[in-house]
């Protein structure tokens, strides 16, 4: 994220305002474990990005995450400082926004495989990690009273 470009790249993700997409790594960077899919920007943040990227473009920065107009090596120290004003233990992560959007896709009902496309995380992992959470977790086993099966010998007496 943090060499994400405002303009089209090979080698680094970047922001494609036209069409509303957040592409996580560029054309030419080879394939990881981590599979780094595009996304869709919510309609919220766009015209913020908009606005944002006028005023980067007429400064000469091209990176999107920027300070003094130089790139951000590293985002622990903003990271420490916001997790403090937030009430963060030192425990909580970056990582733990990906694992609480998770969670809020799921409890908003959103399908799996669509939630899968978005984060790049498995539907197996999504299934076993956050399934749990959603509105409609087992809603088929709780609303059903299973018969017995019949048995080979009721079966035979019965006919």
């Amino acid at each position: 994220m943090l060499r994400m470009r405002w303009l089209s790249s090979t080698n680094s993700g970047w922001i494609d305002l036209e069409g509303g997409l957040l592409h996580r790594r560029g054309s030419a960077e080879r394939k990881t474990k981590k599979s780094q899919p595009t996304c869709k920007i919510h309609k919220r943040l766009l015209p913020h990005l908009r606005r944002w990227h006028a005023q980067d473009t007429a400064k000469g920065i091209v990176n999107v995450i920027s300070y003094k107009r130089r790139p951000v090596q590293d985002v622990a120290w903003a990271w420490r400082s916001a997790g403090r004003a937030a009430g963060a233990t030192k425990h909580d992560t970056p990582h733990i926004l990906r694992h609480t959007s998770a969670t809020w896709f799921v409890q908003a009902g959103l399908k799996l495989p669509e939630i899968s496309s978005y984060l790049g995380m498995s539907v197996p992992t999504l299934t076993k990690v956050y399934w749990h959470r959603s509105p409609e977790f087992q809603d088929n086993i709780a609303a059903t009273v299973p018969k017995p099966a019949a048995t080979k010998s009721k079966a035979k007496s019965a006919g």
